[in-house]
């Protein structure tokens, strides 16, 4: 039960520092590059900027729902029923 619990906190730890990391990379870096692309003078296409970050936008969106999901059933679930649930989550 607690190797249990130490791996899904572990999993929502990886999850928050990749939503974080993530949204640094659509913040810090896709948005500039996408005004950047609509300037007079542009230093890069809207082409390119996605292709270089193709889908970024959603997959974060995706994993914050995720991590909130994963939230949401840490504190409403039992332990021994977590496992499970993630489980179906991924169904």
């Amino acid at each position: 039960m607690r190797r249990r619990n130490s791996i899904v906190f572990g999993l929502v730890e990886c999850e928050d520092e990749y939503v974080q990391q993530l949204s640094i990379l659509v913040t810090c870096y896709l948005r500039p590059f996408r005004m950047a692309a609509s300037s007079k003078k542009p230093i890069v296409s809207h082409e390119d900027v996605n292709s270089i970050f193709l889908n970024a936008e959603a997959v974060l969106f995706l994993h914050q729902v995720f991590v909130q999901g994963l939230r949401n059933k840490m504190e409403n679930w039992p332990t021994l029923q977590l496992g499970k649930d993630i489980h179906v989550f991924f169904l």
